[in-house]
């Protein structure tokens, strides 16, 4: 029971992550995009980095 919920959960989460990384790389192709982001209002304190790495596992996780 619980394989069948971590195993995926886990796929889930990497794939999420890999897509996140990749629309960040991606946003280089259109700077007015980027541009917005670049602004005081979304810092990278260490805590939310590290939450930007965790999320896409807990959507997994509840996905699965």
């Amino acid at each position: 029971m619980l394989k069948k919920i971590i195993k995926p959960g886990l796929i889930a989460g990497v794939l999420l992550i890999i897509l996140s990384i990749t629309g960040i790389y991606a946003t280089t192709l259109f700077p007015g995009i980027a541009l917005e982001y670049f602004n005081p209002a979304f810092n990278n304190e260490p805590g939310k980095i590290m939450l930007y790495y965790i999320h896409p596992f807990i959507i997994g996780m509840a996905l699965s």
